[in-house]
């Protein structure tokens, strides 16, 4: 447990507590109870509240009101779910070639870099020519994680 999460069961009063003065540290430290430990660490039982009235039966006939409610959440669902839906569009699949500008968004290395390491010999590009979209270089996607 994280030290503030102690702190906050202590002040809610939910954990029993002493502190004393440690003769060793000089310092004061806090002793909490083994049982009430043991009280946070088993689950709560189940409260089951019913309107007055109610039938206690668990196949009691659905009300009007609860199959509106229910009808309610239904569709709160499924507005979540084509928003949430929206979220992951499909990617365009990423070219094996890349011009140095995408191999630079793709690597997160400057485009200066990897010029320079062109230059080096480091990175071996496949020219494509002078005056084409993109710059003249295109590396290879695979050949980005050797850097």
């Amino acid at each position: 447990m994280k030290d503030r999460t102690i702190q906050r069961l202590v002040a809610e009063g939910r954990l029993v507590h002493k502190r004393e003065l440690d003769p060793a540290t000089k310092q004061v430290a806090l002793y909490i109870d083994e049982a009430s430990i043991d009280a946070l660490a088993r689950p709560a039982p189940l409260a089951v509240v019913q309107p007055a009235g109610a039938e206690t039966s668990l196949t009691a006939p659905m009300t009007l009101e609860m199959l509106k409610k229910l009808e309610r959440v239904e569709e709160e669902i499924e507005q979540r779910i084509k928003e949430l839906s929206g979220l992951h569009k499909e990617r365009e699949p990423m070219p094996l070639w890349l011009t140095i500008d995408q191999a630079a968004r793709v690597s997160g290395l400057p485009a200066d870099f990897l010029k320079q390491k062109i230059k080096d010999g480091s990175l071996s590009p496949l020219d494509v020519g002078k005056g084409r979209r993109g710059g003249r270089w295109r590396l290879r996607k695979d050949d980005l994680g050797s850097i």
